[in-house]
């Protein structure tokens, strides 16, 4: 398995809030274009906290199979990698971390719970409980206890908090960032980011997109001086050490916009940049 060109250049994108902005549930048509004009000639992974099953109908909305085939996925924010709905990767958390971590977020009633599996995650608010992104709960009327039990079952690969409310109220957020990374930081290793306000994404100190984007880069022989990163996130910085060439959108955290060699307004603009 290889890339169709390991002389041309290779983009990683982040999705939301790098490629996909605030409040868009599919890509602009702009957006859409600029992808298919780079995967002319160049190659592209996508690295997101999203589940690989969410990235390949994303990206199918507007390429075909073989396409989205020749992309490379990495999925839940490195914890899994796909090419071609081949696993290349995949990292599990620790079972004591993930019956403590996730009993304390359901203890939060101003945050909903997402865990996800190796092939779909499952997202837990107010009793109901969704499968990926569909809108239709896949169960109602499901206690915390049921829920917990029910992740138990399988190995975790991700865990998320989302704060619908931050935008009003930033304290339940901030104080509960806060007490994740006091109380188990230190003790399995694991890092808390910020993913762009509202969400709190849990990675393991040594698998993160960085660390999977440098696994992908080794076993496909890509030359880093033809990579460009794009991101606008805290969990993106890692993949920021692999290439000097690295890009965020005006709107990402100050954290990343410190460490990015370019800033642009539209992605669409710095891709026809970057090739033209």
């Amino acid at each position: 398995m290889s890339f169709k060109n390991k002389e041309a250049l290779t983009f990683v994108t982040d999705v939301d809030g790098t490629t996909l902005m605030p409040g868009e549930i599919f890509f602009k048509d702009q957006t859409k274009e600029a992808f298919k004009y780079l995967l002319k000639e160049n190659n592209l992974i996508v690295a997101s906290g999203r589940t690989y099953r969410q990235l390949r109908k994303l990206y199918g909305d507007f390429l075909s199979e073989e396409e989205v085939d020749n992309l490379v996925f990495i999925a839940e924010n490195g914890n899994v990698a796909y090419k071609n709905n081949e696993l290349l990767y995949v990292h599990y958390f620790e079972d004591d971390f993930v019956k403590n971590v996730v009993k304390d977020l359901l203890n939060v009633k101003e945050c909903a719970v997402l865990v996800s599996l190796v092939d779909k995650a499952l997202y837990y608010e107010n009793g109901e409980i969704y499968i990926d992104e569909d809108e239709i709960p896949f169960k109602k009327g499901v206690s915390k206890e049921e829920f917990y039990e029910l992740i138990l079952k399988e190995k975790s690969i991700k865990i998320s908090a989302y704060f619908p409310d931050y935008d009003n109220d930033k304290t339940p957020f901030r104080n509960t960032h806060k007490y994740l990374i006091d109380t188990y930081s230190d003790l399995y290793q694991i890092d808390f980011f910020d993913a762009n306000n509202k969400w709190i994404d849990c990675s393991s100190k040594f698998t993160n997109k960085g660390t999977t984007l440098k696994l992908l880069v080794d076993k496909f022989n890509l030359n880093p001086d033809n990579i460009h990163v794009f991101g606008d996130g805290e969990n993106d910085l890692a993949m920021f050490e692999v290439t000097s060439k690295t890009h965020s959108p005006i709107t990402a955290l100050k954290i990343t916009k410190d460490k990015a060699s370019s800033i642009y307004n539209e992605f669409s603009e710095e891709i026809h940049k970057i090739l033209d």
